[in-house]
């Protein structure tokens, strides 16, 4: 009989089939507004090793080089600023110095002019002692002939 009362608690052990019921509808509610979750921020500085990365890398690159070359043109003009005050003060010097050349030449001129006028007065006086110097020769000779017979 043990046999029996086995078979009898397997049978009651086996699962009976459920049917399965319909689900039931559930009671939608309006949908609640919550505050938006602040979204994560990207690092500054993406990996190299991804396109978009290096793609950063180039344009903040690009970026250092407009600056770098924005400086340079403020230093050039800087330069070209200073290159057209020297070339004014340059032509004022110029200007200056041809201005004081021209007066120097026309008092060369001049003092030429004076010296040709005084050569000729020299010379007319060295003239005029030259022959005042041989007249006393003739009369100085004429006197000692006449002294010593």
């Amino acid at each position: 009989m043990p046999k029996e009362e086995e078979k009898k608690e397997e049978k009651t052990a086996k699962p009976a089939r459920v049917v399965a019921k319909p689900a039931r509808k559930a009671i939608i509610e309006k949908r609640k507004r919550r505050a938006a979750m602040p979204t994560k921020r990207r690092p500054k500085k993406m990996r190299t090793s991804t396109v978009k990365g290096i793609i950063a890398e180039i344009q903040s690159e690009s970026v250092e080089i407009q600056k770098g070359v924005a400086d340079m043109h403020v230093g050039v003009r800087a330069i070209e600023l200073s290159i057209n005050e020297q070339m004014k003060k340059n032509n004022e010097a110029i200007a200056t110095f041809n201005a004081g050349v021209g007066a120097l030449y026309e008092n060369t001129l001049v003092q030429i002019k004076e010296n040709k006028d005084a050569v000729a007065v020299i010379s007319s006086g060295v003239q005029a002692l030259q022959s005042s110097i041989n007249d006393q020769i003739k009369e100085n000779i004429e006197y000692v002939k006449n002294f010593y017979g």
